[in-house]
C-alpha cells in the first residue's frame, strides 16, 4: 500500500494581480518501485478534488493561480496499474491580506 504524507504548504502571493501559489512537499512511500509519478489534487471543497497537477517523480510541487478562499490538497502516486489511495488532506486559507514573512531565520555568531 502506498502511503503519502504532505509536510509543507508554502504560500506565495503576487500583489499586482491577486493570485497565490501553494507549494507542497511530501514523503514518498517506502515501497515505491512501481511508482511512475505523483499527482497533486486540489479543490475548494474538502475531499472533492476537481483539479490536479502531475509533478512526475518530484516530491514537491507548486499549485499556481489560487484565488481567495480555502483550498484543500492531497497527493496520489500512480503506476501503470492504478492510483494509490490519497494522502492525508491539508488545507490553507488565502486572503488578500496574506503576507509572506521571512522564513528559516537563523543567527550566525562568529568570534574574532
Amino acid at each position: 500500500m502506498y502511503k503519502l504524507l504532505i509536510l509543507i504548504i508554502s504560500l506565495f502571493i503576487c500583489s499586482t494581480s491577486f493570485a497565490a501559489s501553494a507549494t507542497l512537499k511530501w514523503i514518498p512511500p517506502t515501497q515505491n518501485e512501481d511508482i511512475l509519478g505523483y499527482r497533486i489534487l486540489y479543490s475548494q471543497t474538502s475531499q472533492h478534488y476537481q483539479n490536479s497537477i502531475d509533478v512526475g517523480l518530484n516530491t514537491t510541487g507548486t499549485v499556481p493561480n489560487l484565488i481567495e478562499g480555502t483550498w484543500y490538497f492531497s497527493v496520489v502516486c500512480y503506476s501503470n496499474y492504478a492510483d494509490s489511495p490519497r494522502s492525508n488532506e491539508v488545507f490553507t486559507t488565502i486572503t488578500k491580506n496574506n503576507l509572506n514573512s521571512p522564513g528559516n531565520l537563523r543567527i550566525l555568531i562568529s568570534s574574532k
